[in-house]
This record gives structure tokens, C-alpha cells and sequence, in this order.
């Protein structure tokens, strides 16, 4: 019930009021009567977007050394490899056939 409570009604609030009162500054007169519920869509918006970025890991050195640096994505380029018949289980090799996977620390 806390974290309903939380989720859907006083983070929202609280995040929507201070981006309307940092980015948009005073309210106008038109918006008084509106500006509760503009308050509340506004930052239930920003904390359900934030949720989704750290579900899919858009806060992390990787994906920002990517976007930043241009890095390549771990199997990005799989076109340049030679062997293209040995391309998938160079990519997915678990040990299952014998063979040391790559991520193996080797005794």
C-alpha cells in the first residue's frame, strides 16, 4: 500500500511540481486551476521514463562509452568475421562441447 501510495501519488507530485517550478518557472493565471493535475501527469511521466531507463540499463558506462565514444557493441560487426560458420558458437559458446567458453577463467 506504501509503495502504491508512494509510486502513484507523492513522488509523482513532488517530481512534477519541482520540473514545473524549475523549467517552467511561476505559473501562469490560466494554469492555477490546472496545475495540480499538470503537476502530477508531468511527474509521473519523468518517474515512470526513469523506471524504464534503469530497467534497460541506460545508466550504465557501457551504453554512455557507446554513444559517446562510438565503441562498438559486444557482436555489433559479426559481417567481418572470416569464418562465418563458426560465428555462432564464438558468440555462444557455454563449454557445452568440450571447449572452454570465453568468459572461462583458465587454471
Amino acid at each position: 500500500v506504501t509503495f502504491l501510495l508512494l509510486w502513484l501519488a507523492v513522488c509523482p507530485l513532488l517530481l512534477g511540481n519541482l520540473y514545473c517550478q524549475f523549467f517552467v518557472g511561476p505559473t501562469a493565471g490560466w494554469l492555477l486551476d490546472w496545475a495540480f493535475l499538470i503537476n502530477w501527469g508531468t511527474g509521473t511521466l519523468l518517474l515512470n521514463l526513469w523506471a524504464v531507463m534503469c530497467y534497460f540499463s541506460l545508466f550504465t558506462r557501457r551504453v554512455w562509452g557507446d554513444i559517446i565514444f562510438g565503441e562498438p557493441v559486444a557482436g555489433a560487426n559479426m559481417n567481418n568475421n572470416n569464418d562465418a560458420n563458426d560465428m555462432p558458437r564464438q558468440l555462444f559458446n557455454d563449454g557445452a562441447d568440450g571447449a572452454p567458453a570465453e568468459n572461462d577463467a583458465a587454471g
